[in-house]
């Protein structure tokens, strides 16, 4: 409306809702002629607005997105509304989700840590118990040493099948012992 009959008083007061947003560094509305019907803030030096309206679109710049728009009524252009905006609040998003990303990347590494070293313990610890068993036997040549059974799955039933191992060699020592005795005191 404010296009359509040149009010300035009313572009203006559309200018002026964009207070509300912090962001916004200036805006205009240009007529169809190109020249600034009105601009946000109003009281803004004249080089903080292009001197004429450029092409439909936007444009990125390192800290400021700008904006042209062509304001159209049946079919007819009326103007363009001419917007700049800074991009601290998207920068600041970014940064946010960059240090979010990091946590959750730093917060899975010590998870995969901390699970890695449970399981190693849990699946080393009976394995090198059982090795150390072993040294003591074959060292001592002491058949009646066991091995620790750790759970009832594959390495609890390795430790069983170890000891009965050890049983039946225990007693066939014993016997050998016997018959040794026997023999020596024929």
């Amino acid at each position: 409306g404010a296009l359509a009959f040149a009010d300035e008083a009313d572009a203006n007061e559309v200018l002026s809702t964009l207070r509300n947003d912090p962001r916004v560094v200036a805006a205009s509305i240009y007529d169809n002629n190109g020249t600034i019907l009105a601009k946000y803030p109003v009281d803004a030096p004249p080089n903080l607005f292009p001197t004429t309206p450029e092409n439909q679109g936007y444009q990125f710049g390192e800290s400021e997105v700008v904006a042209f728009q062509p304001v159209i009524h049946d079919g007819r252009r009326l103007g363009t509304v001419y917007l700049k905006s800074d991009l601290s609040a998207m920068t600041e998003r970014f940064r946010l989700y960059a240090i979010l990303v990091a946590c959750v990347v730093a917060a899975s590494i010590l998870v995969a840590f901390i699970l890695s070293n449970w399981l190693q313990r849990r699946i080393s610890k009976p394995i090198l118990d059982l090795t150390h068993t072993v040294r003591r036997i074959a060292e001592k040549q002491d058949y009646s040493l066991r091995a620790a059974k750790f759970g009832d799955q594959e390495i609890g039933l390795l430790a069983d099948s170890f000891n009965d191992m050890l049983e039946q060699i225990q007693q066939r020592d014993g016997a050998l012992r016997r018959k040794e005795e026997e023999i020596g005191k024929l």
